[in-house]
């Protein structure tokens, strides 16, 4: 079906790949935003990191914001990542 619809492996293609970009921009950004995750309750208002080192509430917030973000989008980036295997593979 996609070998007959050139308009439609195109637009596939091209979603694909900003959901890969998307889902690799965001693991780039906790991985350089928060080298030391997770953090965890350490004190009263205080966050450790694997480092022992204190954050704020705010940046335990900042973490569990892109946590989140990053779960959500893990299966949106899996399935783009085999679709788009997928569909280069019917190129050959």
């Amino acid at each position: 079906m996609l070998d007959k619809q050139p308009r439609l492996r195109r637009l596939l293609w091209v979603l694909c790949g900003i959901a890969i970009t998307w889902f690799a921009t965001l693991f780039v950004y906790g991985f350089v935003s928060f080298p030391f995750a997770p953090y965890k309750p350490c004190g009263t208002g205080a966050y450790c990191d694997k480092g022992g080192q204190l954050h704020s509430v705010a940046d335990y917030e900042s973490f569990s914001r892109w946590e989140t973000l990053f779960k959500l989008s893990c299966p949106f980036g899996f399935v783009a990542g085999v679709l788009a295997w997928r569909l280069r593979g019917r190129n050959r």
